[in-house]
């Protein structure tokens, strides 16, 4: 008698704090299960599915998992003021900028970064190893050839806030993260917000030879018409594909946050990066329109040299990398 009468009140217990949780902030765990549901959606499902079954993710199983009191609040959306940041990415053949990328989220705070692989076949992987010995960062094998990153960067954020991630930054190996006025991470756990929304300006060669491409290219695109975001970390979060949006409620935060992007170090790498994409988005049954562009300049001719002209004829300022780029605080 006693013990079930000892069970009904741990369940009871339980069921009170799950209320309470849902009563603190009832809008955030209603939105992302709409959008899970969404996407779990017979015409999307066989995508989660095909990503999940492409990403070993054991390294991640073997990180330290959050606890309970955590993972609760990861899904009702109460914030984690002082947790850690977590940075996740995709990579495939990025050799020459992904330990930069890496370096300048260390340099501004992040406590751990997550890369998967995508079957890279120049030295990014023996070079993610290297950083791996040094750096906080987290290999993940990735299988699956076809491109659904929105689906595969979804699972990587989902894991890192279920081992404990307070925020997470999404990134690209061809960007660097900076906050506005001060550190990367003591920006985003000072914000007032959710969801922090960062211009992206892009960096433009200009014909030079390049060796290391965050120092040696410096003509900065004038216009940022592109917005990507870090958020606040949710068991349900569901990031767009290009990293540009996720769906789960939230306050918005501009102008806190700034990237700088080198999309294309020159001509030649501008043809196997169109080539690669198209590759990979043929592999997948996503429509037409995404990624439109690397379907349109990876067919050669005339429309890849047009494209690759209007690149270099892009208004431009001269903005160098800061000189602390990646001084790392550890």
């Amino acid at each position: 008698m006693r013990a079930r009468e000892t069970g009904r009140s741990i369940r009871r217990r339980w069921l009170n704090v799950l209320l309470a949780a849902a009563v603190l902030n009832a809008r955030r765990i209603a939105y992302p299960a709409l959008a899970v549901a969404r996407d779990r959606r017979s015409d999307l499902k066989p995508r989660w599915e095909i990503a999940q079954r492409g990403l070993d993710l054991a390294p991640l199983a073997r990180a330290p998992s959050a606890a309970l009191g955590h993972r609760l609040r990861c899904l009702f959306g109460t914030p984690e003021v002082r947790g850690p940041v977590w940075a996740v990415t995709m990579v495939k053949n990025e050799e020459r900028r992904i330990e930069g990328s890496i370096r300048r989220l260390v340099a501004g705070g992040v406590d751990v970064v997550v890369v998967a692989d995508n079957l890279s076949t120049d030295h990014t992987a023996d070079m993610l190893r290297d950083l791996a010995r040094e750096l906080p960062v987290l290999v993940v094998t990735d299988r699956e050839p076809a491109y659904y990153q929105g689906q595969k960067m979804s699972l990587l954020a989902r894991r890192a806030a279920r081992h404990g991630a307070s925020w997470i930054i999404p990134f690209d190996a061809d960007e660097l993260w900076f906050a506005v006025d001060g550190d990367l991470a003591e920006t985003l756990h000072e914000l007032d917000g959710d969801i922090a929304v960062a211009r992206m300006y892009d960096f433009i060669p200009d014909g030079s030879p390049v060796t290391d491409p965050y120092r040696d290219i410096v003509r900065r695109a004038v216009d940022s018409p592109v917005r990507k975001v870090a958020f606040r970390a949710h068991a349900l979060a569901t990031i767009s594909t290009g990293n540009h949006d996720v769906q789960q409620p939230g306050r918005l935060v501009r102008d806190r946050l700034y990237i700088r992007h080198y999309p294309y170090i020159d001509f030649e790498h501008f043809q196997r990066k169109a080539a690669t994409g198209k590759a990979a988005l043929d592999a997948t049954d996503l429509a037409r329109e995404f990624g439109a562009h690397w379907r349109q300049w990876a067919s050669g001719g005339t429309k890849q040299l047009d494209a690759w002209e209007q690149i270099l004829l892009t208004r431009t300022v001269v903005d160098p990398l800061p000189p602390h780029a990646f001084v790392s605080t550890r």
